[in-house]
């Protein structure tokens, strides 16, 4: 059994700004909810660490600070969303067109997921004209 993931391996994800598979090495999950979507569903888009990074501001941390184990609770995201500018465009958000979106990068093995990550509130309309697919 595999107990680690191999850096260079070509995921089964394509990124949702151009397309083409992500390998393990460059991978960053993206928890997405919006207020279009129920309280209980999250959309997982999957992006290149450069393409997500081509799209947020300069301004923008891709420190990915607070660590999350799978199963357990997602922390509170809401010092990283609440009164922040669009991670994108840099425009001032309100509650009907605020997507918050969680970007993960996977630390854990494969039998144990647990990813260190940040929250990014970007409009729903700047995440559809950067999206490749137009999520």
């Amino acid at each position: 059994m595999v107990r680690k993931r191999d850096p260079n391996l070509l995921t089964d994800y394509s990124c949702f700004r151009c397309g083409e598979q992500v390998c393990w090495g460059e991978l960053v999950r993206i928890l997405r909810t919006d207020p279009e979507q129920e309280d209980w569903r999250q959309w997982e888009l999957y992006a290149h660490r450069a393409c997500l990074r081509s799209v947020l501001r300069a301004e923008v941390p891709f420190a990915m600070g607070r660590h999350w184990t799978s199963g357990e609770p997602l922390p509170d995201d809401s010092d990283q969303i609440d009164g922040q500018p669009c991670g994108f465009c840099a425009g001032e958000i309100g509650p009907e067109g605020l997507t918050r979106l969680r970007l993960q990068n996977p630390v854990g093995t494969v039998r144990a997921p647990a990813f260190d990550e940040e929250s990014v509130p970007v409009h729903t309309a700047c995440l559809r004209a950067a999206s490749h697919s137009r999520t």
